[in-house]
């Protein structure tokens, strides 16, 4: 066995410990480390689907020199489920909806393990998408509102009791309707609604701000020109800190058509892709009037999101 394999097996026992809880007591004993560790990953990350092995930031990212991976405690819930999320091995290429390649393996760092499907999964629709999927971790789809380009602001529950019908200008109107019971599909139609309702300048309408020294993973970095057409959305995906507590991050995109969702390479080393809040704020494109870090505003009513 290698040297990195020891490690990498080494981590991945670590992390066992680090991020089953509960659901690590309930696996049987007869499964290998990374069995267990796939059979949390498959409750905590209710799209997880590898087949036989997976791929963490933790095993497949590199450390820089004087950074570690944070202690859960230093993270809110969300943070920390953020902080561990599955990526893909380091050959995978970025591929396009319709089948073609947008990127090869070697042009990017690392694509993010969230599986998709269809024309909308633009780069805006990525952060609704892992939103979505936390609020359904957490039991908490209640909470799921949006603002849409134009029209009335939509809620789940209000989603459940209405069909979604739109006026001359595409401004989305809910009309009632017999009420439908909640389940995995109706907050995946409601999520598809959302995405196709929004623009880079409705997206940061859905947030609040977030101040430089507060930002963490789940958090986003959004830019939009005066139309909203046009901008940028990324997801910071994770952090490392030094002993200061001074952090870098991993931020994660899509596309301007719709393709996986991965981590830029933002410079020579695929393995090492942590950028400062400044560099972060630099990938503002031009033209931009109005670019900043943002939280989704329904994140903040879990209650429990504290440090």
């Amino acid at each position: 066995m290698g040297g990195f394999e020891k490690v990498r097996r080494y981590i991945l026992a670590v992390l066992l410990i680090f991020v089953a809880g509960s659901a690590f007591a309930t696996t049987p004993d007869s499964l290998s480390p990374i069995q267990k560790l796939r059979e949390v990953y498959k409750v905590t990350y209710p799209f997880f689907e590898m087949a036989d092995t997976l791929y963490l930031p933790q095993t497949e990212l590199q450390l820089i020199e004087g950074y570690h991976w944070p202690d859960s405690s230093r993270l809110t819930p969300i943070q920390n489920w953020m902080n561990h999320f599955p990526i893909w091995h380091q050959y995978k290429n970025v591929g396009i909806w319709n089948g073609e390649i947008a990127k090869k393996f070697d042009q990017i760092t690392r694509c993010i393990h969230l599986p998709w499907n269809g024309p909308a999964y633009k780069d805006i629709a990525f952060p609704w998408r892992i939103a979505m999927e936390y609020l359904r971790y957490r039991q908490a789809e209640s909470l799921f509102t949006f603002i849409p380009n134009a029209g009335a602001t939509v809620s789940y529950s209000e989603f459940l009791n209405h069909k979604v019908a739109y006026g001359p200008r595409y401004d989305l109107k809910l009309l009632p309707d017999s009420t439908r019971a909640a389940s995995v599909e109706e907050f995946y139609k409601c999520f598809g609604v959302a995405i196709t309702n929004m623009n880079y300048k409705t997206l940061i309408a859905n947030c609040d701000s977030v101040a430089v020294g507060s930002i963490g993973p789940g958090d986003l970095f959004v830019a939009t020109d005066s139309t909203g057409c046009k901008g940028v959305a990324y997801v910071v995906m994770f952090t490392i800190e030094n002993k200061k507590k001074e952090r870098l991050f991993a931020v994660a995109t899509g596309g301007e058509v719709s393709s996986d969702f991965h981590i830029p390479l933002f410079n020579k080393d695929r393995n090492r892709p942590w950028l400062s809040p400044e560099q972060i704020r630099a990938l503002t494109p031009e033209g931009s009037i109005q670019a900043g870090f943002y939280r989704f505003s329904f994140l903040n009513n879990l209650s429990v999101e504290k440090p």
